[in-house]
């Protein structure tokens, strides 16, 4: 999904992919990757070989990328009407261009996909804060970033991009960070690394 002002939310992974997971972190806090590039043009992404990509584009998150193990990364629009809600992204681990049934599918799969986000959007507050909801992932990252925002009398975007900025140049990964500042900062004498 989107957010406001058009930074992919990612609103499901597998657990047992961390290669995706890291991608996606990866994505946010680099602000480039297949994903926003679809997010902002409305159009599928195809690089099937992440290694001869040759338009100077991802210059952060190209290399990173590759070291974690992607080798060919695809991204196509999940729309709702005309308008571009969010992004199905997936990636392999060696080069090779997707066939045209594979193409199909991811289509058809980010049309599903936007008709299982009508539904879910449906679903009460309540159930949204359950264990394991789908809508959930990067919760602690934005919860890290009101601390942040609280504590530095900054506000949250500025968190955020703080706590992307120190996970980055720390080749860290962000949830890893976010996860730090929420389980210690109300201990005596903690101090932000930044």
């Amino acid at each position: 999904m989107l957010t406001y002002d058009g930074t992919p939310e990612p609103v499901w992974s597998a657990d047992e992919d961390w290669i995706g997971r890291e991608l996606d972190d990866l994505q946010y806090v680099t602000a480039e990757g297949p994903a926003y590039d679809t997010a902002r043009s409305g159009r599928a992404v195809l690089v099937p070989d992440l290694l001869e990509e040759a338009d100077g584009r991802w210059h952060q998150f190209r290399p990173d990328a590759i070291r974690h193990g992607a080798a060919a990364l695809f991204a196509f629009p999940v729309t709702f009407g005309m308008s571009v809600g969010g992004v199905l992204s997936g990636y392999r681990t060696t080069p090779g261009h997707l066939t045209l049934q594979q193409v199909n599918g991811a289509w058809f799969f980010a049309q599903a996909v936007a008709l299982l986000l009508v539904k879910q959007l449906d679903t009460s507050i309540d159930d949204l804060s359950m264990p394991g909801s789908v809508l959930l992932h990067r919760a602690e990252i934005h919860r890290a970033a009101g601390i942040l925002a609280e504590h530095f009398n900054i506000p949250v975007q500025q968190a955020l991009d703080r706590l992307r900025a120190h996970a980055y140049g720390e080749g860290r990964p962000l949830r890893d960070v976010a996860h730090e500042v929420v389980s210690s900062y109300r201990r005596p004498n903690f101090r932000f690394p930044f």
